[in-house]
């Protein structure tokens, strides 16, 4: 039985109606140390895909993505570490903080090669992984890629800073209207700014020491600390991975320049563009996202 006529925009919408009919489990396993909320779905015999999500989200931001890629991948998404529901602990989040992350969980789910899904952080998290530890990374997507070499600070405020700024506000009182307002810069369309996934937001952020958990995501965005880990031209030109690129031409942003960058310096790459869409390609336009061939 399929659920795609419960996928479109003139229905109600909701993580559970995009997942009531997939077969999938959600559990925590430990990953070297820390305790990491999943989920799985698809046959255990398929290729595996690990699907990351973007900075202080979870994996349920890929709730309209789960059902259309079980059908040729074991799907694994993750809430990466001091992210989601997945354990904070007290220290900034370096890019080889969730690589290690990510490879302490293939390890403790037995998986020796997997492709990757990323959005936006998650896009940079598999990029590194594939730099740090080729042999562990077959395939990557990277939708609205992010990891580029951030510019000194010019006075004017990013879109980071903007970000970061809005979530650290609200840390203190996360109401439900001020916590679906943090979706706005992530999806364009206010119809898709459903209330389950403001919801789900609005849990993480109720959860204990929020305040410092997202101190300790954000704080990594300043350009001095995050440019010792960021994607340059020699470490772009250094991916082997073939790499499938979404940009979203729509939202004329650094994500838009990262696409165009990393499709021109990365070796084996391909991009797509997908229109009507901010941040958040998979779930906007989650019918056209899952119809472009899965890289097998």
């Amino acid at each position: 039985m399929s659920s795609a006529h419960w996928h479109s925009k003139d229905n109600y919408r909701s993580i559970w109606m995009y997942l009531y009919d997939v077969p999938h489990e959600i559990a925590y396993v430990d990953a070297g140390g820390i305790r990491t909320r999943y989920l799985t779905a698809g046959d255990k015999g398929a290729p595996p895909l690990i699907l990351l999500h973007g900075t202080a989200s979870s994996f349920e931001t890929f709730c309209a993505n789960i059902e259309a890629h079980a059908k040729h991948f074991r799907v694994y998404a993750v809430d990466m570490i001091g992210n989601g529901f997945t354990d904070k602990p007290d220290h900034l989040n370096f890019a080889p903080v969730y690589v290690q992350h990510v490879k302490d969980f293939m390890a403790a789910v037995g998986i020796a090669r997997a492709s990757f899904l990323g959005v936006s952080l998650g896009s940079f998290v598999a990029a590194k992984l594939a730099l740090d530890t080729p042999a562990l990374v077959d395939k990557i997507v990277m939708a609205s890629p992010f990891g580029r070499t951030l510019p000194e600070p010019t006075g004017e405020p990013t879109k980071l800073d903007e970000m970061r700024a809005a979530r650290m506000r609200i840390v203190d009182n996360p109401t439900f209207k001020d916590v679906k307002a943090l979706l706005i810069p992530l999806i364009e369309d206010e119809i898709d700014r459903i209330n389950d996934l403001a919801a789900i937001r609005q849990a993480i952020y109720l959860q204990p020491n929020i305040a410092k958990a997202m101190a300790n995501i954000w704080d990594t965005y300043e350009p001095t600390v995050f440019n010792r880990h960021a994607l340059d031209e020699v470490s772009l030109r250094a991916i082997q991975a073939e790499t499938l690129i979404i940009s979203c031409s729509d939202s004329a942003d650094e994500f838009l320049v990262n696409s165009a960058l990393y499709d021109e310096l990365i070796p084996n790459s391909h991009l797509v563009d997908i229109k009507k869409a901010s941040h958040w390609p998979h779930w906007e336009q989650s019918g056209e996202f899952n119809a472009i061939p899965c890289p097998t």
